[in-house]
């Protein structure tokens, strides 16, 4: 299965994002786990974690901290 980059990013509570992925395809990806990995700590803080945004066909916090878009999309489930 191949997957897709995203194209819009809403963070939601709960370090929850709302990802948009290339073709309209609507998923949630919970960032909880990756917070305790020292890479992602900062995430913590929740005005930080707002600032998720796109660039570069990912989703990126400031501009050293991002996510695979491969792990974006097959560690997320489809938005209810």
């Amino acid at each position: 299965m191949e997957y897709k980059h995203p194209a819009e990013v809403t963070p939601l509570d709960n370090y929850m994002l709302r990802i948009v992925f290339e073709g309209g395809e609507e998923r949630v990806f919970d960032v909880k786990p990756y917070l305790a990995h020292p890479f992602f700590a900062p995430l913590r803080e929740v005005s930080i974690f707002a600032t998720a945004h796109i660039s570069h066909g990912t989703v990126v916090w400031g501009s050293d901290i991002d996510m695979g878009p491969d792990d974006l999309y097959f560690n997320s489930t489809p938005a209810a």
